[in-house]
């Protein structure tokens, strides 16, 4: 067998080490690539869950203030001496005007009779005492229900209730 001699076996270990050395630090780059990546995604999802929370809350509040607009609207509408006034024709012509005025707000406006029944200008019967809207307007609280689906198109809703109060309370 032919010996190494100084120089050859120097070349040898050095090449030897250099990749030994070379891959110790590939894997130990790697390491902290990896590191790097999985501590990264952590920041950015938490940072993305912090800014979706603050817009949830924003829209939340555009939400409930638009809400409340239209309760004061259905208010004013229940108090209205048309609606007070408690003939069915001219409380039909007035919340159809109220739909025009407002298109686009209301799918509809109605109101329920304390015999339960439904009275629309679209014409759609049925009886609604069971919901929990109207259970609040016979006890005199205006209430914005949860989505319900509507019996005039079948699509959800959400029901702004008031009481209508007759002309003598």
């Amino acid at each position: 067998p032919a010996r190494l001699e100084g120089a050859d076996f120097v070349k040898t270990i050095q090449a030897k080490l250099t990749v030994v050395i070379l891959a110790i630090v590939l894997v130990a780059l790697a390491a902290l690539g990896g590191l790097n990546f999985w501590r990264a995604r952590a920041i950015v999802t938490d940072n993305v869950a912090a800014e979706l929370q603050k817009t949830a809350v924003a829209n939340a509040e555009v939400l409930g203030n638009w809400f409340e607009v239209r309760k004061t609207e259905m208010n004013a509408i229940a108090r209205s001496p048309i609606m007070t006034g408690g003939n069915q024709e001219a409380m039909l012509a007035y919340i159809g005007a109220e739909i025009a005025n407002n298109s686009g707000v209301y799918e509809n406006i109605f109101w329920i009779r304390p015999d339960r029944t439904q009275v629309d200008t679209k014409g759609t019967k049925g009886n609604l005492g069971d919901r929990a809207y109207f259970q609040a307007a016979m006890k005199g609280v205006a209430s914005i229900s949860d989505p319900v689906k509507s019996l005039t198109t079948g699509k959800s809703v959400v029901v702004i209730a008031t009481p209508i109060k007759s002309g003598n309370g």
